[in-house]
């Protein structure tokens, strides 16, 4: 098949993914050429940008943005393979034992998924 030269106008999916395509590739050139055009006016305006990031660090209340701690511990326990549902019914009670006793823990869920029972504690 020969070449015309003439773009091939695509139809459905690649028509629109390809035309999307140039029009961005179209709007970076034509703001490269803008800021290669004006190198004083893009310099300015990245300085400008970096002080004023750079004051709102400072003003910003630093608890604004949560750390991100929920305070929540999630765990599971294991056994052998071939524990029988009685054991491991007594290896979790003693692991929550354990663990209401210590002060730092305000509420406590386990769950037993074979045996369907859960508890909490607050």
């Amino acid at each position: 098949m020969k070449h015309t030269g003439k773009p091939v106008r695509r139809r459905g999916w690649w028509g629109f993914t390809e035309g999307f395509y140039n029009r961005v590739l179209q709007f970076y050139e034509w703001t490269l050429r803008g800021v290669l055009q004006h190198p004083l006016f893009t310099i300015t305006i990245s300085l400008i940008l970096a002080v004023f990031t750079f004051y709102l660090f400072t003003v910003v209340p630093k608890g604004f943005i949560p750390s991100g701690d929920t305070g929540l511990l999630l765990g599971s326990t294991e056994a052998a393979q071939g524990i029988s549902l009685d054991d491991m019914i007594k290896h979790q009670n003693t692991v929550t034992e354990v663990l209401k006793k210590d002060p730092n823990v305000a509420i406590l869920r386990f769950d037993r998924r074979r045996g369907r029972s859960k508890q909490w504690r607050q």
